[in-house]
């Protein structure tokens, strides 16, 4: 799954210090850029969705918890 973004060069992998069968996914400077240009973008959607229509928001997790009990 990383590997796209490791050619994009927005991660790198490293060995693990300690477990040879580990790899790391560092984060390169690109990728901490990408992040904060998009985290803004994406805690605005974030608030949108989820805290703007608290009837909405009440509704689901109502639905949500009625769920829980059925399952």
């Amino acid at each position: 799954m990383s590997i796209g973004r490791t050619k994009k060069d927005f991660v790198r992998r490293e060995n693990h210090p300690t477990d040879t069968r580990a790899k790391r996914i560092i984060n390169t400077d690109r990728g901490e850029e990408l992040i904060k240009t998009v985290n803004p973008i994406v805690e605005t959607v974030d608030h949108e969705v989820f805290f703007t229509e608290k009837e909405k928001l009440d509704v689901f997790i109502g639905l949500l918890s009625e769920l829980k009990n059925n399952v």
